[in-house]
């Protein structure tokens, strides 16, 4: 191993040192917004002549280098106006870029990579294709758009809950400004965490992914804020069934400090005041804000935070209420023409409280905080090299379970995670080549209880007092190729990654207020996956193609024992059990894209087993393992300012573990006879398959001088399908007659939902 890694450094050195002599000078710059100052991410910088063409980073910097002599660059984005400038370069060139942005294009609402790398790297999100994808309310949503690309799994209707090539819930890595969100829910799932109206850019990674970004086995979800518009004042108001919406941005001080607020609540808790009557609707709001100052032309500070809350109750049940809020401190430094350093300063705290009320009055609070420290230093080598270093230290402090009685609840625990990372970008004669380095360490420390367990039974107390007192270093490599040949290109990928945060929850749903995230410890190692791809893009005229093959080995896999208690039980460890997954599966998608419509189908073949002796002697289905899927999706141009999308999904039947009989347990003490279920091994029975159909009417209003609006009406499920979300398992007997009631299916919805947008933005 240590032979291999002295060959990676070789190489890295030998290309490295292909262009440190390079004669050029370089021309930098940003790229961005005409009416608002605010960076676009991702816009090509094209230059004719030499064949040359980079792209902006996430702050909408860009350095190319070019040699002496007269040139015309081309800046091109999606969702704005391309525009040419002619330079003179006898020197170090500075160049700034102002794109306006350009209206109803539906030939531009499609996930997008950038023109330098695979589709199988990065899948931009636009804001338009945000806004025109049908959602469950009617509530434009982020999560909604990722879970229509092909591949992407979930459970039950409107969830936020994603599944990406064999990996759980939980080992997505999801992010608004850096900030990890660990809970990305507002109502049952019907609304994600993403006020769209927030969002600048947003990337979503699920092949291979920079090593930057550490932490998650599976994919990477990473949102950017709007800066705010440095020029002047502009909002925006909508309203939907579920949520109201508002924005504001604008100057402190023209061309130097802007301000950005993006507001959102949900509007039904005059429902919620007849709870009495057996109706009771849970709550939510959440705030965005960024403030964004330039301190001169190659320096800037941003500061941004997010707060949500969510509440519900359920008399005589229980109380409810969440919290997560984050804040990001980023300085981003323009060292030379070259050199861009950006440094991050990360809070993050997630909170659940649930008060039970019945006899015992208990309390059930979990969640965790989270501090990060975070330097990296893109360095611009040449137009065909790039290289990014960095390092990171985060410190979690985890709330696994509180009752406020020592006897049952879960001790606290504290988590030290520091890491090294690089990676380096070339292309060479239509090849190119992306690899890398993570090395983490995961640190227990502080003061801690945990338990020695032997054959699932906790059989010795350890208390820790202070220092590190257990450790773990995972080492993780990545690479990617890629071949391009005339319009088509051939690429392969291996990752490896490891994760020790985890969320534990053996709920039947697939969202959880019990939910609980524990860390690495002496029972629980840290995940590890090793993820190998190989991918085809076809792009020609009008036709796009996408084909992806994969496979990933994970280790120490998780799953419960039955009959499992996670909450209010100190030894909730001993109640997890550890193996090994494997996923192997290939998506495959198709687009047309026209000037008045655009159309894309996907198919998907994915399977995930687990084998973990001590749950079961065989291997056996994984809770999300769900062969196929079909995602077709159209949006029409009907007029200039009126355009119809539709979507229609299909899955094949999740595994279940049902009820095939029961026993009955007489008790002389209670008034019943209670039937006790009998159930198949773990798994290995099926859903029925999932399918839906949704469409959305939209209409953009003519623009005033003033303001602009636009207005989406849309039926969720149309046909009304009875999608199963859970069987109930409940068997008894009452005044001697006999109640069958187990594998009683569940839904969230019996009928089709009518819904409705509004948005106006003022300007």
């Amino acid at each position: 191993m240590k032979t291999f890694y002295k060959y990676i450094l070789l190489l890295f050195c030998n290309l490295v040192g292909f262009s440190v002599f390079a004669q050029n000078f370089i021309v930098s710059g940003y790229v961005k917004d005409s009416a608002s100052s605010e960076a676009i991410v991702g816009a090509t910088i094209y230059e004719a002549t030499t064949n040359t063409a980079v792209i902006s980073n996430e702050y909408g910097f860009f350095s190319l280098h070019l040699s002496q002599g007269a040139y015309t660059l081309e800046c091109s984005s999606l969702g704005a106006k391309t525009k040419t400038q002619d330079i003179q370069v006898s020197g170090n060139t500075r160049v700034i870029f102002r794109l306006p942005s350009q209206s109803y294009d539906i030939d531009k609402v499609v996930v997008h990579a950038n023109q330098q790398t695979s589709n199988v790297v990065t899948k931009r999100l636009t804001a338009k294709q945000i806004e025109l994808t049908p959602s469950t309310f009617g509530v434009p949503d982020v999560i909604k758009v990722v879970q229509t690309m092909p591949g992407i799994k979930t459970i039950g209707d409107g969830t936020t809950s994603m599944y990406v090539r064999g990996g759980n819930r939980d080992q997505n890595m999801i992010r608004i400004d850096e900030a990890n969100i660990y809970n990305v829910s507002h109502m049952y799932g019907y609304v994600s965490s993403f006020n769209p109206d927030m969002l600048n850019e947003v990337q979503f990674y699920n092949s291979y992914f920079s090593p930057e970004y550490g932490g998650r086995i599976s994919s990477v979800l990473d949102a950017q804020m709007k800066e705010g518009n440095l020029n002047s004042f502009s909002g925006s108001a909508l309203m939907s069934v579920l949520t109201a919406n508002v924005t504001v941005e604008g100057p402190i001080k023209k061309d130097v400090a802007s301000f950005f607020v993006a507001g959102r609540r949900s509007i039904l808790d005059i429902i919620r005041k007849y709870g009495d009557f057996g109706i009771n609707v849970p709550t939510f709001y959440d705030v965005n804000a960024k403030i964004n100052c330039k301190i001169n032309d190659r320096n800037r500070i941003f500061l941004s935070s997010y707060v949500s809350s969510d509440y519900q109750k359920y008399p005589p049940l229980f109380e409810n209420d969440a919290l997560n809020a984050s804040g990001t401190a980023r300085w981003i430094s323009e060292l030379r023409p070259k050199l861009f350093l950006t440094t991050s300063f990360v809070a993050s705290k997630y909170s659940n409280e649930t008060e039970l009320q019945d006899s015992t009055d208990r309390t059930w609070l979990i969640g965790l905080n989270e501090y990060t420290a975070k330097s990296k230093l893109n360095w611009y080598i040449s137009n065909k090299q790039k290289v990014l270093v960095g390092l990171q230290s985060s410190v979690f402090h985890l709330t696994p379970g509180n009752t406020g009685d020592a006897a049952t609840s879960i001790s606290d625990m504290q988590l030290f995670e520091p890491s090294l990372f690089a990676n380096h970008t070339i292309s060479v004669n239509n090849w190119t080549f992306m690899y890398g380095l993570r090395v983490t360490q995961y640190h227990n420390f502080g003061n801690a209880t945990w338990y020695t367990i032997d054959n699932g039974m906790a059989i010795a107390e350890n208390k820790e007092s202070s220092g590190i007192w257990n450790s773990y270093t995972c080492i993780e490599p990545r690479i990617h190729i890629a071949k391009k040949i005339k319009d088509s290109e051939f690429s392969a990928s291996f990752t490896r990654t490891s994760q020790s945060m985890q969320a534990l929850s053996n709920t039947k749903l697939n969202y959880s207020s019990l939910e609980t995230w524990f860390c690495s410890s002496p029972n629980l190692k840290p995940m590890e996956a090793e993820n190998f791809s190989i991918g085809y893009t076809l792009k020609k005229k009008k036709i796009g193609l996408l084909a992806e093959a994969y496979y990933r080995n994970i280790h120490n896999q998780i799953d419960y024992i039955d009959n499992a208690n996670l909450r209010a039980n100190p030894y909730a460890e001993s109640q997890v059990k550890a193996g090994k997954s494997h996923a192997y599966g290939f998506e495959i998608s198709l687009n047309r894209e026209g000037k008045r419509n655009q159309f894309s189908v996907s198919y998907s073949f994915a399977r995930v087993m687990y084998n973990i002796p001590e749950i079961l002697d065989e291997p056996y289905r994984a809770p999300y393992d769900m062969p196929h899927d079909i995602k077709l999706q159209l949006t029409q141009r009907i007029k200039e300012r009126w355009s119809f999308s539709a979507l229609w999904v299909f899955a094949s039947g999740r595994p279940g573990t049902f009820a095939h009989g029961y026993y009955t347990y007489d008790e002389p003490s209670i008034w019943y006879v209670k039937k006790i279920p009998l159930y198949n091994k773990r798994n290995s029975d099926t859903y029925p398959v999932y399918h839906r159909f949704d469409i959305a009417l939209h209409y953009n209003g003519k623009p005033h001088k003033h303001y602009e609006q636009s207005l989406s009406l849309g039926i969720f499920n149309v046909y009304a399908k009875k999608n199963i979300l859970y069987y109930d398992f409940g068997v008894y007997e009452m005044n001697d007659e006999l109640v069958y009631n187990y594998n009683v299916a569940a839904y969230y919805f019996r009928a089709c939902v009518p819904n409705f947008t509004y948005k106006v933005c003022f300007k």
